[in-house]
C-alpha cells in the first residue's frame, strides 16, 4: 500500500531542522503498525506526510502505486478524502455541530442522498455505541464520547487508511483501552492502521512497532 523511499522533511530557509531524515518505510494492506519516539522524534511528522497533510523535502511517497510527492494541491485534497481518515489526541471536531452532524461531514462530498446517508451514520453511531447522542452538541460530551464521535467519522469515511496520533492521550486508562478494542476491530475488518503512541501498553495492540529517533527509523 505505502512505500517511502529516502524521505526526507526539513524546516527553515536554511535548512536548519531535519524532522525527517531518510526514512525507508513499506506498509503492506492491511497492517496494524505502532509508532514510537519521544518528543520531537518526527513522530507526528511522519503521519502528517502519510496523510498528505504535509509534502516531503525530498525523497519519494507512494500510495497504491501513486506518486503522492507530486500531487498538486487539489490531487492532495482528493487523495486525503478518499483514502485517509485521522483520529487526533484532541479529537478534531466540529464543537458547535452535534455528534451527527459530525459524523456526516465526510459523507456530504461524496453527493449521496440524504436517507442513506442518514443510514451510514446511523450505523456507524451504533457501532461506537454513541447512536442514542446523536443529536447532542459534540462539546457536551465526555472526552472518551468525543473520541468515539471521531471514529464514528472515521468509519463513515470508509478510508483504507487509518492514521491515529496519540488516539488515547487525553483518556483515562479504561477508557483508552475501549478506544482501542475500536481501532483493533477496524484492523480486523481489514484497515490499514499507523497508529502513533508514547505507550507500551497501547503499542502492545499493533501487530508491527516501529521506532523513530531523531528523524530516523531504527
Amino acid at each position: 500500500m505505502i512505500q517511502l523511499t529516502d524521505v526526507f522533511k526539513i524546516y527553515g530557509e536554511n535548512g536548519q531542522y531535519r524532522a525527517l531524515c531518510g526514512v525507508n518505510l513499506t506498509i503492506d494492506t492491511g497492517e496494524y503498525i505502532a509508532l514510537r519516539g519521544r518528543s520531537g522524534a518526527g513522530k507526528s511528522t511522519l503521519l502528517h506526510i502519510l496523510g498528505g497533510m504535509e509534502r516531503v523535502t525530498k525523497g519519494e511517497y507512494l500510495f497504491l502505486g501513486q506518486r503522492v510527492d507530486q500531487f498538486t494541491e487539489k490531487e492532495l485534497n482528493c487523495f486525503r478524502r478518499e483514502n485517509v481518515s485521522f483520529v487526533f489526541q484532541n479529537f478534531a471536531l466540529m464543537h458547535q455541530y452535534s455528534v451527527e452532524e459530525n459524523v456526516e461531514l465526510p459523507l456530504l462530498f461524496k453527493k449521496m442522498p440524504k436517507k442513506m446517508r442518514q443510514q451510514i451514520i446511523e450505523e456507524k453511531l451504533e457501532k461506537v455505541g454513541l447512536l442514542e447522542m446523536k443529536q447532542k452538541p459534540v462539546f457536551t460530551l465526555s472526552g472518551g464520547e468525543q473520541q468515539r464521535c471521531s471514529i464514528a467519522r472515521a468509519l463513515a469515511a470508509d478510508t483504507p487508511l487509518i492514521l491515529a496520533d496519540e488516539p488515547t492521550g487525553a483518556l483515562d486508562e479504561q477508557t483508552g483501552e475501549q478506544i482501542m478494542e475500536l481501532l483493533d476491530g477496524l484492523n480486523r475488518e481489514g484497515k490499514t492502521i499507523l497508529l502513533v503512541t508514547h505507550d507500551e501498553k497501547i503499542a502492545a495492540h499493533a501487530k508491527r512497532e516501529l521506532m523513530l529517533r531523531d528523524g530516523k527509523l531504527v
